[in-house]
């Protein structure tokens, strides 16, 4: 099962560009080595909300069809961190403490609506399967009825 799990989270077109994004913020870490008073706070907010995404985004797509509260916390976690990315690089660039490349920024943009798409499809598919386990319940329920009278 683990490596079945392991084999979809490498295959998913999401979780490559998402690691891509987190390895490239981990490369701009090198250019705060010229502001060592910034260097501490940036740096860490910038690690953390990078490997955040990653990790959450795993957990997330690692959930397989798993539809339950806890795959749209971890989606939700993933889309935060991905937000906690982009806001501490626009914030980092803006401050001139590394170059900012708007295309990143785009990119970012770009899998934030993807994140969203896919938390609507889970969110979509617990309505369904509410749906349908109500169905099936109200159905018992009348012929336990029936049998009653």
């Amino acid at each position: 099962m683990v490596m079945a799990i392991d084999k979809k989270l490498r295959d998913d077109s999401l979780w490559k560009e998402v690691f891509e994004v987190a390895q490239y913020m981990y490369g701009k870490l090198l250019e705060l080595e010229n502001f060592p008073d910034e260097k501490w706070t940036v740096e860490g907010k910038l690690r953390t909300a990078a490997f955040d995404a990653l990790y959450f985004l795993a957990n997330a797509i690692s959930s397989g069809d798993d539809s339950t509260s806890s795959v749209i916390f971890d989606w939700n976690n993933a889309r935060k961190s991905l937000f906690a990315v982009q806001t501490a690089y626009i914030f980092a660039g803006k401050q001139g403490f590394l170059e900012l490349e708007p295309e990143r920024v785009v990119q970012i943009d770009r899998l934030l609506k993807e994140y969203v798409s896919r938390i609507d499809a889970v969110r979509k598919e617990n309505i369904r399967r509410d749906k349908a386990d109500k169905e099936a319940w109200l159905e018992k329920h009348r012929l336990w009825q029936e049998m009653q009278t």
